[in-house]
């Protein structure tokens, strides 16, 4: 997946603020840019079949997609956790902490 200039500057800022080192930095632009483009294609095939069923008046049901969702996170995660140095993924998962106190979830998607 390509970047655009706007978007790499926003994300070296976003990265900046987790100071990692250069190494830990490089490995975690590669495995996000995997997660992007895993994440990117999970929705446009749900989108598709979304699209299809709805053109044959049949609904389409969403756990698959969020099961498969939530998988990919968590092998994010732990890939990131391996691939990482120690002092790499306690910056990252003290900044991804930090980042969840201020998110809210609907009330819907907290329930499952």
């Amino acid at each position: 997946i390509r970047l655009l200039q706007p978007d790499l500057s926003r994300q070296d800022v976003r990265l900046r603020k987790i100071r990692l080192q250069e190494p830990d930095r490089k490995t975690l632009l590669a495995i996000l840019n995997n997660f992007k483009s895993q994440y990117l294609s999970m929705v446009q095939t749900y989108n598709d079949a979304a699209t299809t069923a709805w053109a044959l008046q049949r609904r389409t049901d969403v756990q698959p997609l969020l099961l498969q969702r939530d998988s990919l996170v968590q092998s994010t995660r732990d890939s990131l956790k391996g691939a990482l140095s120690a002092d790499g993924w306690a910056r990252l998962d003290a900044h991804v902490q930090n980042e969840k106190t201020h998110m809210k979830i609907a009330a819907k998607e907290a329930t499952q």
